[in-house]
């Protein structure tokens, strides 16, 4: 089910949102793990990406078609809960090895070998007390998680139809498509939830290989030029998520549109 009306985002502080993103960040492992033992691995590692499913509200992985009917485990935002198909978790109060046992308990169910889940991940994240066996907290973070789950919302519908698909990637847990070039090159796009960066959620549009910054014009709508160890046009949360939906949208869609459109000439030049 697609979402056709952006969602007011200022519900909170972008910059309040780092400790729920990153508990979102944990926990999403748990859905890679079952990507990497499960599914078949793709060169590009687009196997371990993830859709945003608004009906739900939930970043949703690939299906395990190795069982009929296929299995989906997702991770509900809002909520912090994992799904598969009826069934659901909530990790609030739960640790890591918790919810993973009930990832094996559904994988046992229907008859799959647990030791494929055990794969270990290929990249690492941002340190939480979640990786050393604290328990989730989803009722403190509450607010900043409904809010979060408007951002991956949001970035789904902005990006949707200027190239696709839009997916999450749990590395850096951007949600993000890619726009192909002539040449090998290629416009990245998409919506990060907060990274070394930047500690809050941004746009970014960014040119590959990295352009000579020095031919980037300021842009007109917004925004500014990001150039430390990549580059690219960068809007952050405090930018856009002021006024109504209908002005963030709007905002959003100027930024967008005017950045893919000078990376393209650049591209050209």
């Amino acid at each position: 089910m697609a979402q056709d009306q952006w969602l007011e985002l200022g519900a909170c502080d972008p910059k309040a949102l780092v400790n729920a993103r990153l508990e979102c960040h944990h926990a999403v492992q748990l859905l890679t793990h079952v990507a990497r033992g499960y599914i078949p691995a793709r060169e590009d590692d687009s196997h371990t990406n993830l859709g945003w499913d608004h009906a739900r509200g939930a970043l949703m992985g690939r299906e395990v078609e190795m069982v009929s009917p296929a299995l989906q485990f997702g991770l509900q935002v809002a909520d912090l809960a994992l799904l598969c198909g009826e069934q659901s978790l909530a990790l609030h109060g739960r640790t890591w090895d918790e919810a993973a046992d009930w990832i094996r308990g559904v994988l046992q169910e229907h008859g799959l070998s647990l030791e494929p889940f055990g794969k270990p991940l290929h990249f690492e994240i941002p340190d939480h007390p979640a990786a050393h066996g604290a328990p989730f907290d989803a009722l403190n973070e509450a607010v900043a998680l409904a809010e979060l789950a408007r951002y991956w919302a949001n970035g789904d519908l902005a990006l949707r139809g200027i190239a696709g698909p839009v997916r999450c990637w749990p590395h850096h847990f951007d949600i993000g498509a890619l726009l192909e070039l002539p040449a090998g090159r290629s416009i990245g796009f998409g919506l990060e939830p907060g990274d070394e960066y930047y500690p809050q959620p941004y746009f970014y549009v960014s040119l590959y290989p990295n352009p000579d910054p020095a031919v980037l014009l300021p842009l007109a709508n917004g925004g500014h030029w990001h150039t430390d160890r990549w580059v690219g046009a960068v809007a952050t949360a405090e930018e856009f998520a002021r006024g109504d939906a209908a002005w963030q949208e709007a905002w959003v869609g100027r930024f967008v549109g005017e950045a893919v459109g000078r990376l393209k000439r650049v591209a050209r030049a």
